[in-house]
C-alpha cells in the first residue's frame, strides 16, 4: 500500500512549491472544528481564506479584462468563475479534500469547506511566494478549468427574478437574513427571506448568504413565474 504524501510533498509535486513556512500552509488546510480534538491546534484557514478570495478575484478579473467583452459580461463571468461551486469543483480535482484537517464533529468534508480551503491555499501562496506565483496557480487551475468548459455555472435566479418583477410590477425584490445555525458538517446554514413590497415571497437556505438568497429567488420564481426558463 502506497502511503499518502505529506502536505508539503503534495504541494511540491502538484504545484512545484518548496515551502518554508509549513505552519502557514497547514493552517490553510485546517478547519476550525479541528481545534476541539487537537491540543496542538495552531489556527485555521479563515484569515487566509479572506486574503485568497481577493487574490483569486483580481487574477480572474485581469484575464477577463484582456478580452473584447463588455463590462457587464466581465462582471457576470467573474462572478460565475469564482462562485463557490466552481472553487469547490477545482479543489476536488486538485485532491485538496484528502489533505483537509477537520474535527470529530465535522465528519463530512463538504463543498463549502473545499471552496474555503482553495481560497486559503491561494492566500498562503500569496503570503509566502507573492502575487505572481499565486496568480499563475489560479490561472493553471481555476481559469484553465473555465477554458476547458468544465465549470458548472449556476443559473442567476436573483437577476432573473428582479427582471421579471420589474417587468410586471414596480420595485425590487429585497433579501433579509432571518436566521443562521450550524450544520452537521461544521459549516453554517443561512435562512433568508425574499420580499417584494414588504410581502414575503419565499424562504431560502444555503451555506452562504449568496446561496441562501439564490435559493429564495429560485423558490419565488417557481411559485410566481413557473414558466420563467
Amino acid at each position: 500500500m502506497v502511503s499518502k504524501l505529506s502536505l508539503e510533498e503534495f504541494l511540491n509535486k502538484s504545484f512545484g512549491l518548496t515551502i518554508k513556512d509549513k505552519n502557514l500552509f497547514t493552517k490553510a488546510f485546517t478547519h476550525s472544528s479541528y481545534k476541539g480534538c487537537n491540543p496542538n491546534f495552531k489556527g485555521d484557514y479563515e484569515k487566509l481564506e479572506f486574503l485568497g478570495d481577493s487574490v483569486i478575484g483580481l487574477s480572474i478579473a485581469s484575464e477577463l479584462f484582456k478580452r473584447d467583452i463588455s463590462l457587464g459580461a466581465i462582471s457576470t463571468s467573474k462572478d460565475q468563475i469564482v462562485s463557490g461551486s466552481s472553487l469547490a469543483y477545482v479543489g476536488r480535482k486538485l485532491d485538496f479534500h484528502n489533505y483537509i484537517r477537520v474535527g470529530n464533529s465535522c465528519c463530512v468534508i463538504s463543498d463549502s469547506i473545499i471552496e474555503d480551503v482553495y481560497e486559503a491555499f491561494i492566500g498562503a501562496v500569496y503570503c509566502e511566494f507573492g502575487f505572481e506565483t499565486a496568480r499563475k496557480i489560479v490561472l493553471s487551475s481555476l481559469w484553465n478549468y473555465f477554458l476547458m468548459g468544465e465549470l458548472d455555472f449556476y443559473f442567476d435566479y436573483k437577476t432573473k427574478l428582479n427582471t421579471l418583477v420589474g417587468q410586471k410590477y414596480k420595485g425590487k425584490v429585497t433579501y433579509t437574513l432571518i436566521d443562521s445555525f450550524p450544520s452537521k458538517d461544521g459549516s453554517t446554514t443561512f435562512k433568508v427571506s425574499a420580499s417584494w413590497n414588504n410581502d414575503s415571497l419565499s424562504i431560502g437556505l444555503g451555506t452562504t448568504l449568496k446561496k441562501a438568497e439564490q435559493a429564495a429567488a429560485q423558490d419565488a420564481l417557481n411559485t410566481y413565474f413557473p414558466k420563467y426558463k
